[in-house]
């Protein structure tokens, strides 16, 4: 909503709860009241990054280095925008944009991580999943961690706005902590669903997999990828 406001860049809102958080393709995304952290920042970049899916790519690298940050070191990430822990989902990032052609974007991103969720969550999620509570004792604070997460996503946007930090260097980043390469998967397209094996990520963040012996390329979107094993 306040995304042509004047004061809208580098503006980060915190919510304390979400019934009704959006996530991919239409998802929500729930957090009981203080169990997660839920956060949006929006910034205002021009020219825009090329491709835009480095901010979301950018984005998950940010998590994992505020993860390291308060002790957390093995988490990990899965394409396009998943943070993963052994095999189970700790948190999701959305980006949404309006983009000009060739000119300025403003986009809000959309960080949710999972800090001490109830035990009657379980009913409620449907795939595995993991909270920060079950990963790190004793646990680190939330606002301890928020802030960490504040200022990794703030100096990486800020990098990508002045180059400091090129495609190439998040791009390398983003495949040291990839937990997916090796592994079954199913993509979910919206005309189709393609099973293959997970390659990893090419120089422009495309998803890259090997069906039937021959190497595909998808670009993120309306895109979901099952992983199966």
């Amino acid at each position: 909503d306040r995304i042509n406001s004047p004061d809208f860049h580098g503006q980060v809102t915190l919510a304390e709860y979400q019934s009704a958080g959006r996530g991919r393709r239409g998802r929500h995304w729930h957090a009981p009241f203080a169990a997660g952290i839920c956060l949006s920042v929006g910034w205002y970049f021009d020219p825009a990054p090329q491709p835009l899916t480095l901010v979301s790519l950018g984005a998950g690298v940010a998590v994992i280095r505020a993860l390291r940050r308060i002790g957390i070191k093995d988490a990990g990430l899965k394409w396009p925008n998943d943070i993963y822990w052994q095999g189970r989902k700790l948190g999701g990032l959305l980006v949404e944009a309006r983009e000009e052609s060739a000119g300025p974007c403003r986009l809000v991103l959309g960080i949710g991580v999972n800090f001490h969720f109830p035990g009657s969550q379980d009913r409620k999620i449907d795939q595995p999943w993991v909270d920060m509570a079950a990963i790190q004792q004793p646990l680190c604070s939330r606002n301890v961690f928020a802030a960490a997460l504040i200022s990794e996503t703030l100096r990486l946007l800020g990098g990508m706005a002045t180059m400091y930090n090129s495609s190439s260097r998040i791009i390398d980043e983003w495949r040291r902590h990839d937990h997916m390469p090796g592994k079954l998967a199913r993509l979910i397209l919206p005309a189709r669903t393609v099973d293959g094996r997970i390659i990893g990520i090419d120089s422009t963040g495309a998803l890259l997999m090997d069906v039937k012996g021959k190497v595909e390329r998808f670009n993120s979107g309306e895109i979901s990828l099952k992983v199966q094993q």
